[in-house]
Protein backbone atom coordinates (compact mmCIF):
# COMPACT_ATOMS: atom_id res chain seq x y z
CA UNK A 1 0.00 0.00 0.00
CA UNK A 2 2.83 2.33 0.79
CA UNK A 3 4.89 1.66 -2.75
CA UNK A 4 1.26 2.59 -4.31
CA UNK A 5 0.31 5.87 -2.88
CA UNK A 6 4.17 7.14 -3.12
CA UNK A 7 3.76 5.86 -6.66
CA UNK A 8 0.28 8.02 -7.20
CA UNK A 9 1.07 10.92 -4.78
CA UNK A 10 4.66 10.99 -5.45
CA UNK A 11 5.73 11.20 -1.80
CA UNK A 12 8.40 9.63 0.59
CA UNK A 13 6.29 8.77 3.55
CA UNK A 14 2.37 10.55 4.66
CA UNK A 15 3.68 10.76 8.27
CA UNK A 16 6.73 11.96 9.49
CA UNK A 17 7.82 10.55 12.42
CA UNK A 18 10.77 9.13 14.28
CA UNK A 19 10.38 5.62 15.60
CA UNK A 20 9.56 5.41 19.91
CA UNK A 21 7.80 9.17 19.40
CA UNK A 22 4.19 9.38 19.84
CA UNK A 23 4.03 13.13 17.78
CA UNK A 24 4.32 13.33 13.98
CA UNK A 25 3.39 15.46 11.52
CA UNK A 26 1.66 15.42 8.62
CA UNK A 27 3.22 15.97 5.29
CA UNK A 28 0.94 18.51 3.66
CA UNK A 29 2.77 18.25 0.46
CA UNK A 30 2.13 14.62 0.16
CA UNK A 31 -1.53 15.18 1.00
CA UNK A 32 -1.71 18.30 -1.79
CA UNK A 33 -0.46 15.92 -4.21
CA UNK A 34 -3.12 13.21 -2.99
CA UNK A 35 -5.98 15.65 -3.60
CA UNK A 36 -4.78 17.13 -6.94
CA UNK A 37 -4.24 13.36 -8.28
CA UNK A 38 -7.50 11.85 -6.85
CA UNK A 39 -10.08 11.55 -9.79
CA UNK A 40 -12.21 8.93 -9.01
CA UNK A 41 -14.63 8.25 -5.97
CA UNK A 42 -16.01 4.70 -5.76
CA UNK A 43 -18.41 4.19 -2.81
CA UNK A 44 -21.37 1.90 -1.68
CA UNK A 45 -25.25 2.90 -2.95
CA UNK A 46 -25.99 4.29 0.67
CA UNK A 47 -27.35 7.92 0.86
CA UNK A 48 -24.86 8.82 3.55
CA UNK A 49 -21.52 7.47 1.27
CA UNK A 50 -23.13 9.07 -1.29
CA UNK A 51 -23.32 12.56 0.27
CA UNK A 52 -19.65 12.12 1.22
CA UNK A 53 -18.62 11.35 -2.33
CA UNK A 54 -21.23 14.70 -3.27
CA UNK A 55 -19.73 16.90 -0.29
CA UNK A 56 -15.69 15.55 -0.86
CA UNK A 57 -15.97 16.41 -4.79
CA UNK A 58 -17.49 19.82 -4.20
CA UNK A 59 -19.93 19.47 -7.18
CA UNK A 60 -23.04 18.58 -7.86
CA UNK A 61 -24.36 15.43 -9.34
CA UNK A 62 -25.34 15.36 -12.56
CA UNK A 63 -28.72 13.26 -11.49
CA UNK A 64 -29.83 16.36 -10.04
CA UNK A 65 -32.00 18.23 -11.87
CA UNK A 66 -31.27 21.42 -13.17
CA UNK A 67 -27.79 21.19 -11.67
CA UNK A 68 -24.44 21.30 -13.58
CA UNK A 69 -22.13 18.98 -12.84
CA UNK A 70 -19.20 21.32 -12.37
CA UNK A 71 -21.29 23.74 -10.88
CA UNK A 72 -19.83 23.82 -6.43
CA UNK A 73 -21.95 23.03 -4.13
CA UNK A 74 -22.64 25.61 -1.38
CA UNK A 75 -21.82 23.82 2.36
CA UNK A 76 -20.28 24.59 5.95
CA UNK A 77 -18.76 20.95 6.04
CA UNK A 78 -15.41 21.64 6.27
CA UNK A 79 -14.58 18.76 4.06
CA UNK A 80 -16.44 19.47 1.31
CA UNK A 81 -14.35 20.11 -2.32
CA UNK A 82 -11.62 18.41 -0.17
CA UNK A 83 -10.88 15.83 -3.21
CA UNK A 84 -11.75 19.18 -5.68
CA UNK A 85 -9.85 16.95 -8.54
CA UNK A 86 -12.84 14.08 -8.80
CA UNK A 87 -15.32 14.29 -12.10
CA UNK A 88 -16.13 10.34 -11.76
CA UNK A 89 -18.26 9.58 -8.81
CA UNK A 90 -19.42 5.78 -8.96
CA UNK A 91 -21.85 3.60 -6.98
CA UNK A 92 -21.68 -0.14 -6.38
CA UNK A 93 -25.13 -1.20 -7.43
CA UNK A 94 -24.27 -5.01 -7.30
CA UNK A 95 -24.27 -3.92 -3.27
CA UNK A 96 -27.15 -1.46 -3.00
CA UNK A 97 -29.24 -4.64 -4.61
CA UNK A 98 -28.38 -6.61 -2.43
CA UNK A 99 -28.75 -4.65 0.32
CA UNK A 100 -32.62 -4.16 -1.35
CA UNK A 101 -33.21 -7.76 -1.20
CA UNK A 102 -31.89 -8.44 2.42
CA UNK A 103 -34.47 -5.91 3.76
CA UNK A 104 -37.41 -6.87 2.06
CA UNK A 105 -37.96 -10.15 1.53
CA UNK A 106 -38.32 -10.37 5.17
CA UNK A 107 -41.80 -8.69 4.68
CA UNK A 108 -42.96 -10.75 2.90
CA UNK A 109 -44.16 -13.81 5.33
CA UNK A 110 -44.64 -16.85 2.90
CA UNK A 111 -41.34 -16.03 1.00
CA UNK A 112 -39.31 -15.22 4.71
CA UNK A 113 -40.64 -18.89 5.87
CA UNK A 114 -39.70 -20.54 2.55
CA UNK A 115 -36.10 -19.29 2.52
CA UNK A 116 -35.59 -20.03 6.29
CA UNK A 117 -36.84 -23.71 6.18
CA UNK A 118 -34.83 -23.79 2.93
CA UNK A 119 -31.08 -21.75 3.84
CA UNK A 120 -31.65 -19.44 5.92
CA UNK A 121 -32.72 -20.49 9.20
CA UNK A 122 -30.95 -22.22 11.44
CA UNK A 123 -32.75 -25.27 11.21
CA UNK A 124 -33.32 -25.07 7.04
CA UNK A 125 -32.94 -28.12 5.40
CA UNK A 126 -29.51 -27.35 3.62
CA UNK A 127 -28.02 -26.91 6.81
CA UNK A 128 -28.99 -30.40 8.10
CA UNK A 129 -27.54 -31.74 4.76
CA UNK A 130 -24.26 -29.94 5.11
CA UNK A 131 -23.41 -30.96 8.23
CA UNK A 132 -24.39 -34.50 8.45
CA UNK A 133 -22.26 -37.11 6.59
CA UNK A 134 -25.21 -39.38 5.89
CA UNK A 135 -27.29 -37.16 4.51
CA UNK A 136 -25.22 -35.64 2.59
CA UNK A 137 -24.23 -38.57 1.02
CA UNK A 138 -27.91 -39.50 0.50
CA UNK A 139 -28.09 -35.88 -1.40
CA UNK A 140 -25.24 -36.44 -3.66
CA UNK A 141 -26.91 -39.94 -4.60
CA UNK A 142 -29.97 -38.34 -5.62
CA UNK A 143 -28.50 -35.38 -7.40
CA UNK A 144 -26.79 -38.39 -9.30
CA UNK A 145 -30.19 -40.19 -9.85
CA UNK A 146 -31.42 -37.46 -11.43
CA UNK A 147 -32.27 -37.49 -15.37
CA UNK A 148 -30.47 -34.40 -16.58
CA UNK A 149 -27.05 -33.03 -17.63
CA UNK A 150 -26.44 -31.17 -14.68
CA UNK A 151 -26.89 -34.10 -12.25
CA UNK A 152 -23.43 -34.66 -13.66
CA UNK A 153 -21.57 -31.48 -11.97
CA UNK A 154 -20.12 -32.16 -8.51
CA UNK A 155 -21.82 -30.77 -5.72
CA UNK A 156 -19.54 -30.38 -3.10
CA UNK A 157 -21.76 -28.83 -0.22
CA UNK A 158 -24.24 -26.34 0.31
CA UNK A 159 -22.41 -24.12 3.05
CA UNK A 160 -22.88 -20.70 3.27
CA UNK A 161 -21.20 -17.71 6.10
CA UNK A 162 -24.35 -16.98 8.20
CA UNK A 163 -22.90 -13.11 8.52
CA UNK A 164 -22.83 -12.68 4.86
CA UNK A 165 -25.92 -12.23 3.24
CA UNK A 166 -24.54 -12.94 -0.24
CA UNK A 167 -23.16 -15.95 0.63
CA UNK A 168 -26.43 -17.82 0.32
CA UNK A 169 -26.70 -17.85 -2.94
CA UNK A 170 -25.01 -20.90 -3.34
CA UNK A 171 -27.31 -23.35 -1.15
CA UNK A 172 -30.33 -21.24 -2.36
CA UNK A 173 -29.77 -21.44 -6.18
CA UNK A 174 -28.17 -25.56 -5.51
CA UNK A 175 -31.17 -26.45 -3.51
CA UNK A 176 -33.20 -24.68 -6.68
CA UNK A 177 -31.46 -26.52 -8.72
CA UNK A 178 -31.61 -29.65 -7.31
CA UNK A 179 -35.30 -29.45 -5.81
CA UNK A 180 -36.11 -32.87 -6.98
CA UNK A 181 -32.78 -34.49 -5.28
CA UNK A 182 -33.52 -32.36 -2.15
CA UNK A 183 -37.41 -33.48 -1.62
CA UNK A 184 -36.31 -37.07 -1.70
CA UNK A 185 -34.06 -36.58 0.66
CA UNK A 186 -35.81 -34.63 2.78
CA UNK A 187 -38.17 -37.92 2.66
CA UNK A 188 -35.58 -40.47 3.20
CA UNK A 189 -35.13 -38.29 6.34
CA UNK A 190 -38.60 -38.81 7.52
CA UNK A 191 -38.93 -42.51 6.34
CA UNK A 192 -36.00 -42.74 9.01
CA UNK A 193 -35.63 -41.16 11.39
CA UNK A 194 -39.34 -40.27 12.46
CA UNK A 195 -41.19 -36.74 12.22
CA UNK A 196 -40.75 -36.73 16.13
CA UNK A 197 -36.47 -36.54 15.80
CA UNK A 198 -34.83 -33.34 15.50
CA UNK A 199 -33.65 -34.40 11.49
CA UNK A 200 -37.22 -35.10 11.30
CA UNK A 201 -38.78 -31.59 12.14
CA UNK A 202 -36.09 -30.06 9.92
CA UNK A 203 -37.66 -32.35 6.87
CA UNK A 204 -41.34 -31.73 7.68
CA UNK A 205 -40.75 -28.01 8.61
CA UNK A 206 -39.41 -27.81 4.61
CA UNK A 207 -42.42 -29.77 3.62
CA UNK A 208 -44.61 -27.38 5.30
CA UNK A 209 -43.27 -24.30 3.95
CA UNK A 210 -42.35 -25.17 0.80
CA UNK A 211 -45.78 -27.21 -0.09
CA UNK A 212 -48.48 -26.66 2.21
CA UNK A 213 -48.35 -23.05 2.86
CA UNK A 214 -47.94 -22.68 -1.44
CA UNK A 215 -51.57 -24.63 -1.69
Amino acid sequence: MYIVLRAFAGYVAPFQTRRGVSDCTTDMEAVQNFRARTELFTADAASDETLAGKLLSGKRSTTEPDADADEPIEDDNEYAGFLYAVFIRARDKAHATRMVLQRTFPRDQYLHAVCCAVFLGADAIAKKLRFSDVFQGRFHDNVQAMDSDIARAHIRDLSSAPHRFGSHTRPAGRCCLFIHAVVRTAQQILNERGALSDAGKVALSFFYAKFVKNS
